[in-house]
C-alpha cells in the first residue's frame, strides 16, 4: 500500500513537491513576469536614451549654434518626455486607491491633450530614429577601434611570449660548456681564415709581380717547362739504361 501511494504521488508531484497543475501555473507566471520585465527594460532604456539626448542638447547649445530644425526637435522631444512623466504620475495603478485625488487636480487626459500634433510626433520619431542610428554607428566604430587595440595588444603579448620561449630554448640548448666549445671552434676557424687570407694576398702579390714581366716572362716559363720535361725524359732514359746495363 505504501509503495502504491508513493507511486501515485510521484505521478502527481514533482521533485520539489509541487503538483503538475501548480507547476504549470508557476511556469506561466514566471514567463509573464519575464515578459513584463523585458517590456519595462525596453521602455526604461528608451526613456534613459531620450534623457541623455536632451542632456547633450542642453550642454551643446551653450557652446554651439543649434539649427532651428534641431532646436524644434529637441524642444518637442522634451515636451513629450515631460508629458510622459506626468502621465505616469497621474495614472493610478492597481496598487493605489481609486478615490485618491490626482496630482495638482489633473487627469491623464488633461496632460495628454498637451501633446504635439501627430504629424509633428511622427517627424520627431523619424529624427529620433536617425539619431539613434547615428549614435549606434558611432558607438560601433568606437567598439571596433577598442577591439582593434585589444587585438594589437594581444598580438604584442604573444610575440613577447614567443621570444621568451625562444630565449628559454636557447638557454637550454647552449649551456656554458657548449658555448665555450663553440667559441674555441670559432677562434680556430677565424685563425685559419686569417691565414688563408694572408696566403691569398701573398700569392696575389707574387702573381702581380710576375704579370709585370709580360710576354718575356711567359717565354721563360715555357722554356723552363721544356727544359724540365727534357731533364725528366733524360732521367727516365738513364734509369732504364742503368737497369739494362746490370
Amino acid at each position: 500500500m505504501f509503495a502504491r501511494l508513493l507511486s501515485t504521488l510521484s505521478q502527481q508531484l514533482d521533485e520539489t513537491g509541487l503538483s503538475v497543475q501548480v507547476k504549470k501555473e508557476l511556469q506561466k507566471a514566471e514567463r509573464e513576469i519575464h515578459l513584463h520585465k523585458m517590456t519595462w527594460l525596453r521602455s526604461e532604456s528608451l526613456f534613459r536614451l531620450v534623457q541623455e539626448l536632451l542632456q547633450e542638447y542642453h550642454l551643446k547649445k551653450q557652446d554651439v549654434q543649434i539649427s532651428e530644425e534641431d532646436k524644434k526637435f529637441y524642444e518637442t522631444l522634451e515636451q513629450c518626455l515631460l508629458v510622459t512623466q506626468c502621465s505616469r504620475e497621474l495614472d493610478p495603478s492597481s496598487t493605489t486607491a481609486r478615490d485618491k485625488p490626482s496630482l495638482l487636480g489633473l487627469s491623464k487626459e488633461n496632460v495628454l491633450s498637451l501633446l504635439p500634433p501627430e504629424k509633428k510626433l511622427l517627424a520627431c520619431l523619424n529624427i529620433l530614429q536617425t539619431l539613434i542610428l547615428v549614435h549606434r554607428l558611432q558607438t560601433q566604430n568606437e567598439l571596433d577601434r577598442k577591439k582593434t587595440q585589444y587585438l594589437e595588444a594581444k598580438c604584442q603579448i604573444m610575440i613577447l611570449k614567443i621570444r621568451m620561449e625562444m630565449v628559454k630554448l636557447q638557454m637550454d640548448i647552449y649551456t656554458p660548456k657548449k658555448i665555450a666549445v663553440h667559441r674555441t671552434i670559432r677562434n680556430t676557424l677565424e685563425s685559419a681564415l686569417m691565414s688563408e687570407k694572408m696566403e691569398h694576398e701573398s700569392l696575389e702579390r707574387k702573381l702581380s709581380s710576375f704579370e709585370i714581366l709580360g710576354q718575356d716572362f711567359e717565354a721563360l716559363v715555357k722554356e723552363y717547362s721544356t727544359l724540365r720535361q727534357s731533364i725528366e725524359n733524360k732521367k727516365w732514359a738513364l734509369q732504364e739504361f742503368s737497369q739494362y746495363s746490370k
